[in-house]
C-alpha cells in the first residue's frame, strides 16, 4: 500500500493524507476504490474547467464581434 501512495501525484495528496490517517490498514480492494472515485472525481472537475474555459471564450468572441460591427458596419 505504501509504495502505491508514495507513486501518486500530488493530485493525490487528500486520498494519501486520509488513508493514512486511518487507524487501521486498509486493503487493496478499499484503497483501489478510494483511487477509482478521487480519479472521477478529477476528471469531472477538469470537464467542468474546461466547459467553463470554453464559455468564457465564446462570450469574450462575442462581444468582441458585437463591438466590432457596430464600429465597422
Amino acid at each position: 500500500i505504501e509504495i502505491v501512495l508514495d507513486a501518486l501525484p500530488e493530485d493525490y495528496d487528500s486520498v494519501v493524507a486520509a488513508v493514512a490517517s486511518k487507524s487501521l490498514p486498509v486493503s487493496l480492494d478499499e484503497l483501489e476504490s478510494h483511487l477509482l472515485a478521487h480519479e472521477s472525481r478529477l476528471d469531472k472537475n477538469k470537464k467542468r474547467n474546461q466547459l467553463d474555459t470554453a464559455t468564457v471564450n465564446l462570450a469574450q468572441n462575442s462581444y468582441t464581434f458585437s463591438i466590432f460591427t457596430k464600429l465597422y458596419l
